[in-house]
């Protein structure tokens, strides 16, 4: 979300998106991936498994990640052409967004990202207020959580769905 020039250091995080699009990596990766998820309160077997899905085993136990190159490549222009923000204020029907408001533990040697990361937690609000007021229709939700609220609180995210789309009929 947001425009061009908006958040120094997105341009970075495009450009290491896309060397990375279908990288091979190592055999002990999907256990790497489970180990890191540990810092966010992920049980190691879910962190594990959501790793696991996220790549290919190839034939020598490397392992490639998903999706492969071309089709990761393809999916980021699409998603280079979109503003979220303003394909947001065209949704006709009611919509829930989740804002997940606890920050990514910091990154050694990456003192640029935390700074872009919390740049763009002040913008998001911003924006997300701002739909908010002018839709009536949109429910933003707050969850104590990061980036990765579906595999650290499923519960939590289960039960603002539910709550959101009410008891059944």
């Amino acid at each position: 979300m947001g425009r061009p020039g908006q958040y120094p250091g997105a341009e970075r995080v495009k450009e290491t998106a896309r060397y990375a699009a279908g990288a091979v990596v190592p055999a002990g990766y999907p256990r790497q991936q489970a180990e890191y998820a540990g810092q966010f309160g992920i049980p190691y077997e879910r962190a594990e498994a959501a790793a696991r899905g996220a790549v290919r085993e190839l034939p020598d136990g490397q392992w490639q990640t998903l999706p492969g190159r071309a089709a990761a490549l393809e999916m980021y222009d699409a998603i280079d052409g979109l503003d979220v923000c303003a394909l947001l204020h065209r949704v006709p029907c009611p919509q829930l967004l989740v804002r997940a408001r606890r920050p990514q533990p910091p990154m050694p040697g990456m003192a640029w990202f935390d700074e872009l990361l919390e740049a763009y937690a002040k913008g998001l609000d911003q924006e997300l207020a701002r739909l908010a007021d002018e839709r009536p229709t949109a429910t933003v939700e707050d969850i104590d959580a990061t980036h990765a609220m579906l595999l650290e609180e499923p519960t939590a995210v289960a039960a603002l769905v539910r709550r959101f789309l009410g008891p059944p009929a």
